[in-house]
């Protein structure tokens, strides 16, 4: 099921440094490109993001246990493409 994206989304995706559009649609994207439509690519990064456990874990990059580990996912990017007509339709 489609799902119409959230104005607020679009603000918050354009606001951030490393949102960057294109200036073409996807080859399987389904949106007519005579309609309006936007795309972007959007990518999320964690920085020092810290777990605590109840119990001491064994901990392969220190080859210690500890109740804390610290993570560092890797960036994460989604590509966005969203399409609205002049009839109203998505």
């Amino acid at each position: 099921m489609f799902r119409p994206i959230s104005p607020l989304f679009l603000l918050l995706c354009s606001l951030s440094a490393t949102a960057f559009g294109q200036t073409t649609l996807s080859r399987s994207s389904g949106i007519n490109s005579a309609d309006t439509w936007v795309t972007l690519d959007l990518t999320t990064q964690t920085q020092n993001a810290m777990m605590t456990f109840a119990d001491a874990v064994y901990n392969p990059a220190t080859g210690t246990s500890s109740n804390a580990i610290s993570v560092a996912p890797p960036a994460i990017t989604y590509h966005v493409e969203a399409g609205y007509d002049a009839s109203g339709s998505r």
